[in-house]
């Protein structure tokens, strides 16, 4: 167990790759029983994930200085439409360059189904936003979860210049604090369940 310990985690998780893909090759189906542990630490990642981040965001921002809120937006805008018309841009650029398609044969077979695009500019819009926040966290809608985290730890530097919120953000603390003991006691579980995946 003490020289087990020895080994790092990344050198740990190599092992079991390894040793699983050989049980693999070396039992086939036979094993495939097993695979259940893989599904449960898949699990477990999923589930401790989704609230790391929601909690890291509303912590991150709810403690920022209201006056910092502005500039802070400002330039997260500015970043986002200037990465958005870069890659439009590159997009524009290496389509006309590389000419992906060009001498295919584009005639379509009238017999096959062709699946249209439905969704328009508005309907991609909203899927940005949450309607029901903890549907967004069982369906690990990481977007809308980052939207609503952001707006409420808004609301916590906003309303913090009003009231004293210092419970709260101790709470936040110690609630991030938790998890990312969880996070890291899952973890210790990664050649384990990559073994069994």
């Amino acid at each position: 167990m003490k020289s087990l310990k020895k080994i790092s985690m990344t050198n740990q998780i190599m092992i079991a790759m390894v040793l699983g893909i050989v049980a693999g090759l070396v039992f086939g189906p036979a094993i495939a029983p097993i695979n259940v542990i893989g599904q449960i630490f898949l699990r477990l990642i999923q589930m401790s994930v989704v609230v790391m981040i929601m909690g890291a965001v509303i912590e991150a921002v709810g403690t920022l200085d209201p006056q910092m809120l502005g500039k802070l937006g400002g330039k997260m805008a500015a970043w986002f439409l200037g990465g958005t018309a870069l890659a439009a841009t590159l997009g524009l650029i290496l389509g006309y360059l590389i000419q992906l398609g060009a001498g295919v044969d584009m005639q379509i077979d009238t017999t096959t189904p062709v699946a249209t695009a439905t969704g328009s500019v508005t309907d991609v819009l909203l899927e940005f936003f949450p309607s029901n926040v903890i549907q967004s966290m069982s369906t690990g809608n990481m977007i809308q979860v980052i939207i609503f985290s952001l707006l409420f730890g808004l609301s916590i530097s906003l309303l913090s210049s009003r009231r004293d919120l210092g419970a709260l953000k101790a709470g936040l603390e110690q609630f991030n604090a938790v998890i990312l003991q969880l996070v890291t006691t899952v973890m210790k579980l990664a050649p384990l369940g990559i073994l069994h995946y």
